[in-house]
């Protein structure tokens, strides 16, 4: 089945829906009704008001983002996206709750927003001092809330950080290892900052929020603590590790440093050291 995507720069540009997908209607600008029965508690008694928007859909379109970043920000707003509740109620045998926390529903809100696995990269984004005062309410309605407090480059920044929140979750899905929250924001960095580069775009940096140094804490008595650490030198292609060996006392009795690409080529001479 075809049909008319709000996407589509001519007549003649159409989507592909596969048969039993939710089919949307068409009303007023960007909003959209989707058949999928009831609404998530963060969608609960929400309707939304174009002329209350903030200019959220106008910064939307206008951002310095790939297409395939503002087909999944288009479809997070209009809770277009297949999560757990999304397909239970599609009667697909699956769980509902979310599969990181266990401790809510999964739909498009959750995933993206409330999810403590969300917020603690959003937290180490320089985004955070403003959503962290967000009412509530479905992801659409951060959305709104977000544009009218930000310029068109943290809205960039924003777009990239929830489409790499979802990308993360699939790796779960296809039973891949998570990536940490700080390894989302770098990764998130990266993507945008080649996609402008590509595009001949002015470079656009996420600024993070340092982490709060926490201080050395002694071992138990008669244990060691063993501090690793690992530095990338890219102008000579060397990573290397370091490791500290320290008692109750803070004594330091071990130290070394190990050049990792020199340990996988050659681990004998290494062991026999």
């Amino acid at each position: 089945m075809k049909a008319n995507s709000p996407l589509a720069t001519s007549s003649s540009d159409t989507v592909v829906v596969s048969k039993g997908a939710p089919m949307v209607q068409p009303t007023s600008g960007e909003q959209l009704s989707l058949i999928q029965g009831p609404p998530s508690k963060h969608c609960s008694g929400f309707r939304y008001d174009r002329n209350v928007d903030s200019g959220w859909w106008r910064k939307f379109w206008g951002a310095s983002i790939p297409n395939k970043v503002k087909i999944h920000l288009w479809r997070a707003c209009n809770e277009a996206i297949p999560m757990l509740v999304f397909l239970y109620r599609r009667e697909v045998q699956v769980g509902r709750f979310c599969s990181l926390c266990h401790t809510d529903l999964e739909d498009v809100s959750h995933a993206l927003w409330y999810c403590p696995a969300a917020q603690s990269v959003w937290r180490m984004t320089a985004l955070w001092p403003v959503l962290s005062s967000f009412p509530g309410g479905p992801f659409v309605n951060l959305c709104v809330f977000g544009a009218g407090k930000c310029n068109k480059e943290d809205i960039d920044v924003f777009c990239i950080i929830a489409w790499c929140l979802r990308q993360n979750r699939n790796k779960l899905m296809l039973g891949r290892v998570l990536m940490q929250a700080d390894a989302v924001v770098s990764w998130a960095g990266r993507f945008l900052g080649e996609f402008l580069t590509c595009n001949g775009l002015e470079k656009t940096t996420i600024p993070t929020k340092s982490p709060a140094k926490l201080p050395w804490q002694p071992p138990r008595s008669g244990m060691v603590k063993v501090n690793v650490d690992a530095a990338v030198h890219e102008s000579l292609d060397v990573v290397g590790i370091g490791v500290v060996v320290r008692n109750e006392q803070e004594w330091t009795i071990e130290t070394d440093a190990v050049d990792v690409i020199r340990a996988v080529k050659d681990p004998v001479p290494l062991a026999l050291e």
